[in-house]
């Protein structure tokens, strides 16, 4: 049997990094930006006004706070229009946020700072006079014409993985989509006779499919796409007729059972008609009965990762396995997820010489962090995993991580 980390490498080995595909910027959150960005303006195009208040001749303020001046209102430029006259000494437009600055002004005073509340009459929009009480400085409160990027300018490095700002600062200079590395297509492929799904009435020998409900989720928390198939029934022709359809539509196939030794569990069956089975079983608790091989469609291999039946078995191996290979199509950092130091509450005992995770809570104390087992550690029981911050690996050859043994702990 192979390692967890003899696994994980023959896997990554396989997977290759998705195409780049054009993406409107709505879609793009979460996805790697495949070449760099330049910069298509400058922005802001012109200088504009950081404040509502007034434009004016800085120096005409020369003197405050000793006394007031009171300049002529002469117009105002409102957001999206442009003031085609020129400010003289002495004289100021009414101003909003954001409205180019007009010409002759190289300074904006905000209504705070004059008597516009006094002097403007509610019948009447802009007052013909206005008094500022404090002096301004030149550009004060002017935003420069390309203070933030100019045109030609490289705004987004290739590689990065795009959050809400980069997708802003793309569309504040007329960019609409963005070339990333497409999302990941991953096909969930549940099987087994006595598998039903929710809203069904369950009937004894029945068992309600959680695998595709948990695995959908941790794929989708990587911003890849589940595609979600039917129960695939305990026959070879049902399987085929699945494998068929995902290895055209999907990018990778995750099955869930089928995988172990029984009569039934016929996937490595079906995957050795199809392609090559790579591997089979991992020396590791839970998830022992691991499948990985690639299956072959016209010129082309899809990866197949066949993970366990038990719930459990199937989060864990997912974790372990899928999510590296996911992130990696993606061309998204696939190093392991943040290790946590702690102090075991609880022994962990390893019965098989395979290594075991086990799932843990954490916990503070006396500015300390203590690992406490979820509970039953079976990999049917789904409760101790909902319950669970991280998984602590006890080694192959090691028979006991004990009580007070500082540990690490994978963070899920």
């Amino acid at each position: 049997m192979l390692s967890v980390d003899q696994a994980q490498k023959k896997i990554l080995a396989k997977i290759k990094v998705l195409p780049v595909k054009q993406t409107s910027l709505l879609e793009c959150l979460n996805q790697v930006l495949a070449k760099d960005i330049l910069s298509k303006i400058d922005v802001p195009l012109r200088n504009n006004s950081s404040m509502d208040g007034y434009a004016i001749k800085a120096q005409d303020t020369k003197g405050l706070p000793k006394q007031g001046v009171v300049l002529d209102v002469i117009g105002e430029n409102q957001a999206g229009s442009i003031f085609k006259k020129e400010i003289k000494s002495g004289q100021a437009v009414r101003i909003m946020t954001g409205s180019v600055i007009p010409k002759g002004a190289n300074a904006v005073v905000p209504f705070e700072d004059t008597d516009e509340y006094m002097r403007k009459n509610p019948t009447k929009k802009i007052p013909e006079k206005v008094e500022v009480y404090k002096a301004i400085k030149v550009n004060e409160n002017i935003r420069k014409a390309a203070e933030d990027t100019k045109k030609g300018a490289k705004i987004l490095n290739k590689n990065t993985l795009l959050n809400p700002a980069h997708i802003g600062l793309a569309a504040s200079v007329g960019i609409e989509s963005l070339p990333v590395i497409r999302k990941a297509t991953i096909a969930i492929i549940s099987s087994g006779n006595e598998i039903i799904r929710p809203p069904q009435k369950i009937k004894p020998g029945q068992v309600y499919d959680s695998n595709t409900y948990s695995i959908a989720s941790q794929i989708r928390q990587l911003g890849a796409t589940p595609k979600i198939y039917s129960i695939a029934r305990d026959t070879i022709k049902n399987i085929q007729m699945k494998l068929d359809h995902a290895s055209k539509h999907c990018d990778l196939i995750i099955s869930t059972a089928g995988v172990s030794k029984g009569d039934y569990d016929l996937f490595k069956e079906v995957v050795t008609m199809n392609g090559k089975i790579d591997f089979w079983s991992i020396r590791m608790k839970p998830g022992k009965p691991l499948m990985f091989g690639m299956i072959k469609k016209n010129n082309t291999q899809i990866p197949h990762l066949g993970l366990p039946g038990n719930p459990v078995s199937a989060m864990v191996t997912f974790e372990l396995f899928a999510r590296p290979a996911i992130l990696k199509m993606m061309s998204k950092s696939f190093k392991t997820r943040d290790n946590v130091h702690a102090i075991l509450n609880s022994d962990i005992i390893n019965t098989d010489n395979r290594e075991v995770y086990a799932r843990v809570r954490l916990s503070n104390q006396n500015n300390k962090t203590y690992a406490t087992i979820t509970g039953n550690q079976g990999s049917g029981i789904l409760q101790s995993m909902s319950l669970a911050d991280g998984l602590v690996k006890c080694p192959a050859n090691k028979k006991i991580l004990r009580k007070g043994t500082k540990v690490q702990v994978i963070k899920l």
